[in-house]
């Protein structure tokens, strides 16, 4: 996954151990990546296209890299 970069596209891996107090499923959700984290290292923000986490899509959430796969645009 090192070579991710700002602006890919890419698709949050499926989980079944996923879990969030408000019962959504970031699995399969698609977004943009918008920061690549230096520290904690192996992170990556993404903007999620769609409302699955409860929390403001506007706001870039961290995932693990091997959590998330790049996709085609």
């Amino acid at each position: 996954m090192a070579n991710l970069k700002v602006g890919d596209r890419v698709k949050i891996k499926d989980r079944q151990d996923w879990y969030l107090p408000s019962g959504y499923q970031p699995s399969n959700a698609t977004g943009k990546v918008f920061e690549i984290l230096d520290e904690p290292e192996g992170y990556v923000k993404i903007l999620l296209d769609e409302d699955v986490t409860g929390i403001d899509k506007r706001v870039p959430l961290a995932f693990r890299l091997e959590a998330v796969k790049r996709i085609n645009k």
